[in-house]
């Protein structure tokens, strides 16, 4: 798994501005990255995720 220090740096500047739990600030990185996550998945896991989202 990989992702940019400039992606983890605008969930770490969004969690702090928002003032969000960890878990707000995991949502947060899938629905704004999908692109980089979805890669991560096999085909199946990746819808089961999308749906939830």
């Amino acid at each position: 798994m990989r992702f940019t220090n400039a992606q983890m740096n605008d969930v770490l500047v969004w969690h702090q501005d928002n003032d969000t739990s960890n878990e707000e600030a995991a949502v947060y990185f899938l629905t704004s990255y999908p692109d980089v996550w979805s890669q991560w998945l096999s085909d199946e896991a990746r819808a089961k995720l999308a749906a939830l989202l």
